[in-house]
C-alpha cells in the first residue's frame, strides 16, 4: 500500500475541488486544501475504510503535513501487521 497516494485519494474524495498533486507534502494540507473540521474527520474516515488504520484525535498533531500522515500510516500498518 502506498500511504502517500491514499491520503492524496481520501483528499480528492472529499475535496473534489482540490488537486492533491498540487499539495505540498510538507506543509499544513489542511490550510493548504481549505478543509474545515468535518472535511478534515472525511478524510480521516476514508483513509481508515481503506487502510483499516483508525487516527485518534489524541494523534491529529502527529499528521499536520501529507508527509507527516504518510510516514504515521506507515508506521501504524508495519506495527497492525507485524
Amino acid at each position: 500500500m502506498n500511504a502517500r497516494q491514499t491520503i492524496l485519494d481520501a483528499i480528492e474524495r472529499i475535496a473534489p475541488d482540490v488537486d492533491p498533486g498540487l499539495l505540498p507534502s510538507d506543509i499544513d494540507f489542511r490550510e493548504e486544501a481549505e478543509l474545515d473540521s468535518m472535511d478534515f474527520l472525511g478524510v480521516l474516515t476514508a483513509v481508515q475504510e481503506a487502510t483499516g488504520i483508525e487516527v485518534p484525535e489524541t494523534d491529529y498533531s502527529q499528521i499536520v503535513t501529507i508527509d507527516q500522515f504518510a510516514d504515521y500510516l506507515t508506521a501504524r500498518l508495519q506495527t497492525v501487521g507485524g
